[in-house]
């Protein structure tokens, strides 16, 4: 999630914190995966920056330069936090929708606009005209079958 948020110009936040925090529980070590590990904020955006392209040297990964590359693999992470129930819904449908308007992807990320503006409709109102035959009922369903979708049609890819 590091190398895709980096990618596309997003702000390094808390999530980028807990994921400096599994590598390292996972059995990673870098100097500065452990000072990215016991951040917290509030985060100064150009010390995230330059703190996270250090994490990305010492452990020898290799930055996507494709931005849709990165909204792509994101997404898949995304997706993956929600169904394990690690993301709440209304966090991964922002930012997928977020990343969907920021590259004008809509013809890949889309259904995940929709379903976000669909689903905050539902909370405020008995209908949404965003995704048809979505309810309150099985709204939080549909999304989580987006994802299954997304995942299985992108197995590999990110």
């Amino acid at each position: 999630m590091l190398l895709a948020k980096r990618a596309l110009g997003y702000a390094i936040d808390e999530s980028s914190v807990d994921w400096a925090v599994s590598l390292l529980v996972a059995g990673y070590d870098t100097p500065s995966l452990r000072i990215l590990a016991g951040m917290s904020a509030p985060f100064d955006v150009f010390e995230m920056n330059a703190l996270a392209d250090r994490v990305v040297a010492e452990l020898g990964l290799h930055p996507f330069t494709d931005p849709k590359e990165a909204a792509h693999a994101l997404t898949t992470v995304l997706c993956q936090q929600l169904l394990a129930g690690t993301a709440p819904i209304d966090d991964v449908l922002r930012q997928i929708k977020n990343v969907s308007v920021d590259l004008n992807l809509e013809p890949e990320l889309g259904d995940f606009s929709l379903l976000y503006w669909a689903r905050s409709d539902l909370i405020d109102d008995e209908i949404q005209w965003y995704w048809d035959g979505a309810t309150r009922e099985n709204i939080d369903e549909i999304v989580r079958d987006r994802c299954r979708k997304w995942l299985a049609d992108h197995r590999g890819s990110a």
